[in-house]
């Protein structure tokens, strides 16, 4: 945008609306497979850029010591809000891919999530400053 940017690494909704007008190309997704909202768009895979298979998602978390009895009962107040058709049409139409994910699911996710972050870090020989 205002050709000051070279790139850029984010979440569809991110960058849909200036990829639809023109304003941004995206020129890969991160995903295994294609984004619904960019079907046109290719994966880095497609691209030959295996290594790029990370799926951009959104989670809700809380503190730890949240009783489970709370985490649960939030838990599926979400799963019920998300599968109802408007909630679901209106996050799609953001260039969002809609799922649920229960808490232990989603907690043993970043637990990898990290771990192969932590890797990647480490390889890079990136230094924190």
């Amino acid at each position: 945008l205002g050709n000051q940017i070279g790139a850029g690494v984010g979440s569809v909704p991110d960058f849909i609306e200036n990829h639809k007008a023109g304003k941004i190309r995206v020129v890969a997704v991160l995903g295994g497979t294609r984004q619904a909202a960019l079907p046109d768009v290719p994966t880095f895979a497609e691209l030959g850029l295996a290594g790029f298979e990370d799926v951009p998602y959104y989670g809700i978390f809380a503190p730890a010591g949240t009783p489970k009895a709370s985490v649960d009962r939030f838990a599926d107040a979400v799963s019920k809000v998300i599968a109802l058709p408007e909630v679901h049409d209106r996050l799609t139409a953001m260039g969002l891919t809609v799922g649920y994910m229960p808490p232990q699911q989603l907690a043993a996710r970043e637990r990898a999530y990290a771990q192969t972050w932590a890797r990647i870090i480490k390889a890079s020989g990136f230094q924190a400053q």
